[in-house]
């Protein structure tokens, strides 16, 4: 963001790129997409990542464009990506460098694929990389085989070098007027929020020697720099086909069998999406993978209601978890533990969220944090401790929401109602 000449606004503690910012730098990502060589409108570009604001400016960039965005799950496996990449014939693919090298070339992985494992020949459409979050310079740094090599028919580029070399367009169909000092940010750098992965590093630490802004590793490409980039039809022309039109594609996780897909229209799309809210501010923290659609959807909603979005990092081997335990275990034990949540929350606590919707495993994790409070206290059940003990404890749950916490929602499977019976003891 900071390499596109965005100045990130400070509030409440936190740096937020505005509302002006991602329209800029997500106009400046879709020319770039369709200057790409055979990129047309209508074609189908695959969105592949951890929860980062990356992940949207890809997402809206796709639809300024006019491409279908196919969100892939960084919990699948090869074979499933295999499968949504042949199926939807994608022609570029928007993703996080620990997706490109396998174990062999790169020790540390927060994925269960990788693009050097997939048998890349029978992918004929796909002809296009974008890194979301590092160079290919910097990621071939850390292979001991060239990328030419690798991928000699990709063109592999990265959103770094997209905007770095380039100033952010203005979208000459936006109607925003607004002040970016004091409009509402929408989306969240979460750049030392707290519990992060380790890797791989976020585009606001760019490299300092610019590199080329399409780093060939065999096609040449269109670069950017040198042809002249296409003006984008207006956003009410997207997407081809009007309101029938394709805006997106869902799949599976692919955990039982072939990953399943569906189409969503513009008009379904939009019909998720338009619901108004009147909770002010209007602020959500995003870390249910977004290659999902319900945090993929809340996050659009959010911010069509002129909300603001944060992240925050939840490891993909929790949402590898979450997959299995939902399918092999009863619901009501549904991951054993805290399931990882207490660094999740700590990032949760320092946004402070006004709304918040999690699932069975991190409700679940909640109690289990509850529980083991008051067990250090010597009560084995809640029902053993006393009204004051019982009171700390929820005040000590409540506390990870922050202080603006005022709707609290849950989905994605059925959550046991003994532990829905104890949120609504927590927040009465």
């Amino acid at each position: 963001a900071e390499a596109a000449g965005c100045r990130l606004e400070l509030r409440d503690g936190y740096q937020w790129l505005t509302y002006q910012h991602v329209e800029g730098l997500s106009y400046t990502v879709a020319r770039a997409l369709r200057a790409f060589d055979g990129v047309q409108r209508g074609m189908i570009a695959g969105i592949c990542g951890y929860n980062n604001f990356e992940w949207p400016v890809v997402d809206f960039a796709c639809a300024l464009a006019g491409l279908v965005s196919c969100g892939i799950h960084t919990t699948s496996d090869c074979a499933a990506v295999q499968h949504v990449l042949q199926t939807t014939e994608a022609v570029v693919l928007l993703t996080t460098a620990d997706t490109i090298l396998s174990a062999g070339h790169r020790a540390k992985r927060t994925t269960s694929w990788a693009l050097e494992r997939l048998s890349l020949h029978t992918l004929k459409a796909l002809k296009h990389v974008v890194i979301m979050d590092m160079t290919p310079t910097e990621l071939e740094a850390m292979s001991t085989t060239p990328l030419a090599t690798l991928f000699p028919h990709l063109t592999i580029t990265s959103l770094l070098d997209i905007v770095a070399l380039q100033k952010p367009k203005a979208n000459p169909h936006s109607d925003l007027q607004h002040d970016s000092k004091s409009d509402p940010a929408p989306i969240l750098d979460r750049t030392g929020s707290g519990d992060s992965p380790s890797e791989p590093t976020s585009t606001t630490s760019p490299t300092s020697d610019p590199v080329p802004r399409l780093a060939s590793t065999g096609q040449t490409g269109s670069n950017p720099d040198s042809d002249p980039q296409p003006l984008l039809e207006a956003p009410d022309e997207q997407p081809e086909g009007g309101c029938d039109g394709l805006v997106t594609l869902l799949f599976t996780s692919g955990s039982n069998g072939p990953p399943k897909g569906v189409c969503v229209s513009a008009k379904a799309f939009y019909a998720d999406i338009s619901e108004r809210a009147y909770i002010e501010p209007h602020v959500t923290a995003s870390y249910i993978p977004l290659s999902h659609s319900s945090d993929r959807m809340k996050l659009w909603e959010f911010l069509i209601n002129g909300g603001r979005v944060g992240f925050a990092y939840y490891s993909a081997t929790n949402w590898a978890d979450h997959e299995t335990t939902k399918k092999t275990e009863d619901v009501v034990s549904f991951g054993t533990g805290c399931n990882n949540v207490a660094g999740y929350f700590s990032q949760v606590r320092a946004l402070g969220p006004t709304a918040i919707a999690c699932p069975p495993r991190i409700w679940n994790g909640l109690f289990h944090i509850y529980c083991d409070h008051l067990s250090a206290l010597g009560y084995n059940t809640p029902e053993d401790a006393p009204a004051e003990v019982l009171a700390v404890a929820s005040a000590q749950i409540r506390s990870l929401f922050g202080p603006r916490i005022r709707a609290l929602v849950t989905g994605g499977a059925s959550t046991p109602e003994l532990v829905l019976q104890w949120v609504r003891g927590v927040f009465r």
